[in-house]
């Protein structure tokens, strides 16, 4: 068809097919003009995300896992839970980001973003950018070459300003006035939880409104008044450990027919896989070996254990454990003693952690047991009631070392034997005993040292009544130490 024809035909069209196509045709290239210029914009510029970065400075960056700047995130950290934030309205998020965010260091210096705000946190007198990151949750923050020149509390206030970007609500995460207001209020020596509270209300009076709604994570985080410190076992629960304690055996036993106890050696493995970062379910598995008098060593129970905290409520940690100690990997010669039953225990243990000072209360319940015994021609069998037992373990903290010591109550229905002509029945019968506790702590081991004393008891009772070789071992006491690797 030629042009001729094509013009022909056109000619021919019904005028209100054409009134309509023309129309079309022109609607037609206005979408197409406009997609042009918006892919052109897009192809043609960046889009400044966060703390004046566009991204490029993330390229040849590597990561930072020690160091001061490192070293400054923890005193951040710390100077954060001292202030208790996480109870102001609109900083429930600031110590996590703090805490987790993962940190870069760049091979080279950038120019810091004067248009989006050039804050004196965000460069140097030269104009070289400190640090960066992005105004969203668990954001990288990446730290320049100009950074090694601030000194610790410098640095400790860069963190939190970084942090708050990633923090605040997002109406103003990006306004680098707030950030700086609320950074200031925070680092400043005069600083306390009240005025940082009211300097944020002052600055984001909508926090106060009790019409304002948070994230889940966000009010999750706010509810949470009182933070767990940073040292607190919740934090890192599993272990690796090994423990050697000594026996202090009454002469009575020392005197009998059985070869008693002189020490005992742990091998303990407590992992917690299960449940949550706050509440952690564990598993725990400890191997025992036996020494006695006699020079002889044996293999002694197996304890399996489970433990996990429950809530927390007003700082104050709920926990639940339970322990069976079996006799199964007993040698006979074990088994053939009054020690040689199994023992299941369980209860509660409630927990205050302070920044220089912890008290933890236990509760708990062991259950009734039987020990068979053959001497000579006669067999014996001793019974052990069920025992009750109360614990109040408290102490100081100072830097690395934590010093304390421990209470302990147990009331036991009974502890009989009978063999042959020989009967005995102690009847309802009370231990009380304690002793002090010495721990050095690091952040990835512990050594410990404890001393456990009978103080007083019903009758001369001593921990053979009991029958609890992996809980509180044998005769009137004793002393041991431990060595673990936290996990």
């Amino acid at each position: 068809m030629n042009s001729k024809s094509v013009r022909h035909h056109v000619e021919r069209m019904n005028p209100l097919l054409k009134a309509f196509l023309l129309p079309l045709a022109l609607i037609l290239a206005s979408i197409i003009a406009l997609m042009i210029t918006a892919s052109s914009d897009v192809w043609a510029g960046t889009t400044n995300v966060g703390n004046g970065d566009d991204g490029a400075d993330l390229e040849g960056s590597v990561p930072l896992d020690s160091g001061p700047i490192v070293e400054a995130r923890k005193k951040a950290v710390d100077r954060l839970v001292k202030l208790d934030v996480e109870g102001i309205p609109g900083l429930g998020k600031l110590i996590p980001e703090v805490r987790r965010t993962p940190l870069f260091i760049s091979k080279r210096d950038i120019p810091a973003d004067e248009a989006n705000g050039g804050s004196r946190y965000h460069s140097d007198m030269s104009g070289m950018l400190f640090a960066s990151t992005f105004t969203e949750p668990n954001a990288p923050t990446t730290f320049y070459p100009a950074a090694k020149t601030l000194n610790e509390d410098q640095l400790i206030a860069l963190h939190i300003h970084e942090a708050l970007h990633r923090a605040l609500p997002p109406s103003v995460a990006e306004d680098e006035n707030i950030v700086s207001q609320i950074t200031v209020a925070i680092t400043s020596p005069e600083s306390s939880n009240d005025r940082i509270k009211a300097k944020v209300l002052k600055l984001m009076p909508e926090l106060d409104s009790p019409r304002m709604t948070f994230s889940p994570a966000d009010a999750m985080m706010t509810a949470e008044k009182y933070p767990v410190p940073e040292d607190a076992k919740v934090k890192r629960p599993s272990i690796l450990g090994y423990s050697y304690k000594v026996f202090n055996n009454p002469q009575s036993a020392q005197d009998s027919s059985i070869s008693p106890l002189t020490s005992m050696q742990t091998i303990q493995s407590f992992l917690y896989p299960f449940g949550s970062d706050k509440n952690p379910i564990g598993i725990g598995i400890e191997l025992s070996f036996l020494n006695r008098v006699d020079g002889t060593s044996q293999m002694g129970p197996l304890n399996l254990s489970t433990r996990m905290r429950l809530w927390s409520s007003r700082g104050f940690d709920v926990g639940a454990w339970a322990v069976a100690s079996l006799n199964t990997l007993s040698a006979e010669e074990m088994k053939n003693t009054p020690y040689g039953r199994d023992v299941l225990s369980g209860g509660l243990s409630m927990q205050k952690d302070l920044q220089h000072f912890y008290v933890e209360n236990l509760l708990g319940l062991t259950s009734q047991g039987k020990a068979n015994q053959q001497i000579g021609t006669i067999p014996y069998t001793y019974d052990y009631g069920s025992v009750v037992n109360a614990t109040v373990r408290a102490g100081a903290k100072l830097g690395m070392f934590r010093l304390g010591g421990f209470g302990e109550l147990f009331l036991a229905d009974y502890y009989r034997i009978n063999g042959g002509a020989f009967q005995f029945d102690s009847g309802r019968y009370e231990i009380t005993s304690g002793g002090p506790e010495f721990t050095l702590e690091g952040n990835s081991w512990s050594v410990g040292i404890y001393g456990r004393f009978i103080l007083n008891s019903t009758k001369d009772a001593n921990f053979d009544y009991l029958g609890n070789v992996m809980g509180q071992g044998v005769g009137q006491g004793s002393i041991g130490g431990t060595v673990a690797i936290k996990l």
